[in-house]
């Protein structure tokens, strides 16, 4: 309630989504929206294996019919086998993806994605660009998922528009 929020959340956990109805950024987002203080404790074996997206380069304007570039780069330990699944997505949209296999653990692993904006993606209300990284290892009842992503603002410019209005 936000008339009356907690002096604070304190979370313990493995780090690990099972069935929350609520994600860990959506939980943080809020805590910040509320100025409530967020303590988390990590928990855990590190035998589990491990996901983080490192960086997204992408530039803060693009525009519609020009090849966009989309370097990532990212992290993975305590996977011996299995894929990584790396989709860019803009304004709610698939845009590239891109599956490797089998996923290599590393701490400074890269990859490319391209895309060509069009007219739609111009008028995107989101002006935001996502990429998630998913790393899916094991087999059947016993298959780890673990999933990150970035999002980066950037916003797609219609040069035939912009013309007209200049």
């Amino acid at each position: 309630d936000e008339n009356d929020p907690p002096a604070a959340v304190v979370v313990v956990t493995d780090g690990r989504e099972n069935a929350s109805r609520t994600s860990l950024d959506d939980l943080a987002r809020e805590c910040a929206r509320l100025k409530v203080p967020l303590h988390v404790y990590g928990v855990g074996s590190s035998a589990f294996g491990q996901l983080q997206v490192r960086d997204v380069a992408v530039p803060d304007s693009v525009f519609v019919d020009d090849l966009v570039t989309v370097p990532v780069r990212y992290k993975v330990k305590g996977v011996t086998d299995g894929r990584a699944e790396i989709t860019v997505t803009y304004g709610g949209r698939e845009v590239a993806a891109k599956t490797i296999q089998p996923v290599q653990a590393g701490d400074d692993l890269r990859t490319t994605l391209s895309f060509v904006p069009t007219k739609k993606d111009a008028e995107a209300t989101k002006q935001e660009l996502l990429v998630t990284v998913k790393v899916t290892s094991g087999a059947g009842g016993a298959a780890e998922v673990l999933t990150d992503e970035m999002a980066k603002p950037t916003r797609v410019i219609d040069e035939a528009d912009a013309k007209k209005v200049g």
